[in-house]
Order: C-alpha cells, then sequence, then structure tokens
C-alpha cells in the first residue's frame, strides 16, 4: 500500500531514533514531494550527515519521489490555516500531496492527528 513519508519519519529513519523502525519497512511503498525530500535531506546535511548517500539509500530503498508543480500549488495553499496552528510550510506540502492522492501519511508529528484532515494519520512513535 503506498503512503506519504513526512520528513520527521524519514530522519527517524535515518538517524535511527526511536520510530524509525517501523520507517524501515515501509520505504519502498513510500512517497514523498519533491519539496520533503529536499528538506529531509538539507536537515541531515545541517545535522552533520552525508545527505549523498542518505538520498542514495532512500532511492535504492525505493522511495518514490515526486516532482511539485503548479499544479500542486492550490493544495497547498487550501490548507494555509494550519500555519496558525504550528503547522509548517513543508508540513502543509507533505499533507497536501496526502489529500491529493487520498494516501495515508506516516509521520513523527503527533499534533497532525488532531487536524481534522481526512486523512490517516499513522504515528511512528507511540
Amino acid at each position: 500500500m503506498t503512503i506519504v513519508i513526512d520528513t520527521s519519519a524519514l530522519m527517524a529513519f535515518i538517524k535511527r531514533e526511536p520510530g524509525g523502525d517501523r520507517v524501515g519497512p515501509r520505504i519502498h511503498e513510500g512517497i514523498v514531494s519533491s519539496v520533503i525530500f529536499a528538506e529531509t535531506l538539507s536537515k541531515l546535511a545541517l545535522q552533520g550527515f552525508d545527505d549523498e548517500a542518505a538520498r542514495a539509500d532512500l532511492l535504492a530503498a525505493g522511495l518514490t519521489v515526486e516532482p511539485f508543480g503548479l499544479d500542486d500549488v492550490p493544495g497547498v495553499v487550501r490548507l494555509h490555516s494550519l500555519a496558525l496552528r504550528g503547522t509548517s510550510l513543508a508540513d502543509r506540502f507533505c499533507l497536501a500531496l496526502a489529500l491529493d492522492r487520498n494516501l495515508p501519511v506516516l509521520t513523527a508529528d503527533r499534533p497532525w492527528a488532531d487536524l481534522g484532515l481526512p486523512l490517516q494519520i499513522e504515528l511512528i512513535r507511540a
């Protein structure tokens, strides 16, 4: 089953953080926008990780990276009110992809479960 994977979940997997073990077996089912992929690799680079190695590992594991285009902008913009609830622009890119594709989301961001969106949110940490 295809699932949208959030930056927080990808980071937990790469950094071997709690919950990362729930992400690994799902990477081959995972889809992210190019925006989320760039955010993940940028955060890893800032934390001293080899972003090129992480990129290669995620792609080799079967992660699908979808380009973000002009047709995708309205979906992100429709979620603008979530910014008032602490949801970042990158978060809204992830959520918009899931809504557009009617797919569940794998994340470590617990507050997403309370956003009231018509999405299945799978938390990687209890």
